[in-house]
């Protein structure tokens, strides 16, 4: 099955599932709304000047990742990478900034790497393999370009009127132990979701490890019951801390002030919307950008008061790795 740039398309698994899927629109261009009686797949962009996507499902059916042929992919711009020297200092900034708003600031990066070419679909299945409980995506998109992400966040889940999302945050790799600073984050990420959900009976579960691969992070999963659509809590939620930062608005403010790339999709949201069945839509982590001879990766994280700015490049550097060591090349 070829695709270009020019199509609308998501090949995706869901977590803990082995086989793909793709949601497919065959006419041109895609919806900025949501027929509510229909099943799409929502693609929602970081910053809140740029609104959703909706792929209208007009195909969902089972695909063979290896069938996947891409086309005519677009050439890459003018590098928006950052040097490590550059990253330590803004880290730096964000942990003085943490401290005068008593909080925490999420900064990203990307890494760029060259490459001959990509085999998709052989990549796709690895990072299945390799992250069983994430969702794995590829998006063609003829407004945002190719992406292909291994999200392990889910940002809100329906299951006809019962709710959940989960607070995610702190970072360690093999057997490192959480320190208190990853506590501190995760905790911030819990309250700030709690006060969102404030108009909402909800049950609060125990903070646990969640693994990704090599990496772990802290967990905690919150659920509540509503009939309200899952568009109003994805809004209500976006940007969560965990991508942002808290207190919410400075934390954001920050970052569009400091980082010197546009996130675009990377920790946006996206996934598919069922109107009668289960929906569940990720925070769109762990992702890469794809172009002609380049990959470029997206990655971040959570800064706050106790944050060592070495450890933290040192953490981007481990989940850029985690994604770009299943890709295949071909």
């Amino acid at each position: 099955m070829r695709f270009s740039s020019t199509h609308n398309a998501v090949i995706y698994s869901m977590p803990s599932e082995s086989g793909f899927k793709i949601c497919r629109q065959n006419d041109f261009g895609v919806s900025s709304s949501m027929n509510n009686s229909e099943s799409c797949f929502v693609i929602r962009p970081f910053e809140s000047g740029l609104k959703p996507m909706f792929i209208h499902a007009e195909m969902d059916q089972g695909i063979d990742p290896s069938e996947i042929v891409l086309e005519n992919m677009p050439l890459a711009p003018l590098s928006e990478s950052v040097n490590q020297d550059q990253y330590l200092k803004t880290i730096s900034a964000a942990i003085e900034r943490s401290k005068e708003i008593n909080g925490k600031i999420v900064l990203s990066r990307i890494q760029e790497q060259r490459i001959n070419s990509i085999d998709i679909g052989e990549s796709l299945k690895s990072l299945r393999g390799n992250f069983p409980d994430s969702f794995i995506y590829l998006l063609i998109s003829s407004e945002r370009g190719i992406w292909m992400g291994a999200s392990p966040e889910t940002l809100v889940e329906k299951d006809f009127e019962l709710y959940s999302t989960m607070a995610l945050a702190g970072t360690k790799w093999g057997d490192d132990l959480f320190s208190q600073k990853e506590f501190d984050e995760q905790m911030l990420v819990s309250r700030d979701i709690m006060d969102r959900l404030s108009d909402e009976v909800i049950e609060v579960g125990d903070v646990h490890e969640m693994a990704y691969g090599e990496l772990r992070h802290l967990r905690t999963n919150v659920r509540w019951q509503s009939e309200d659509s899952i568009i109003k809590f994805a809004e209500l939620l976006h940007p969560t801390s965990a991508v942002s930062g808290f207190p919410r608005k400075e934390a954001y403010q920050f970052v569009l002030a400091n980082e010197t790339h546009q996130r675009s999709l990377y920790s946006g949201y996206l996934g598919l919307i069922n109107p009668n069945e289960k929906s569940q839509l990720f925070v769109n982590l762990r992702c890469m950008k794809i172009y002609e001879g380049q990959i470029r990766v997206y990655v971040g994280g959570g800064i706050n008061a106790k944050s060592e700015p070495p450890s933290e490049w040192e953490e981007t550097e481990r989940k850029s790795n985690s994604v770009m060591e299943a890709l295949i090349h071909g």
